[in-house]
């Protein structure tokens, strides 16, 4: 599996859901996920996580030092390198080391 897209309404995802999925490099998480359990995306190395900018995602993947784009307000910082990123017909923000749309 290279990359998912998991249903709105959804609300948590399991214990070691996509561990040792090494391929899998981006995924959308909606903003309905309340609970990530800790080992869910375990040996995930080179996952990018999508998802609405202050969501429960967004703070797990930040937490947990996991690349991710956030939908949202885009922050703006003068030393930071800005690039736009299209994905699933959202545009999302990279800012440096981490991304906003």
């Amino acid at each position: 599996i290279k990359s998912a897209t998991l249903p709105d309404g959804m609300t948590s995802i399991g214990e070691a859901a996509f561990s040792n999925c090494y391929e899998l490099a981006h995924i959308v998480i909606p903003g309905s996920v309340t609970n990530i359990e800790p080992r869910a995306f375990e040996d995930c190395e080179e996952l990018t996580i999508y998802a609405p900018a202050d969501s429960y995602a967004i703070a797990y993947a930040s937490k947990n030092k996991i690349s991710f784009v956030a939908e949202g307000e885009m922050k703006t910082d003068r030393d930071a390198q800005i690039a736009q990123i299209e994905f699933e017909n959202k545009i999302f923000v990279h800012t440096g080391l981490s991304l906003a749309e």
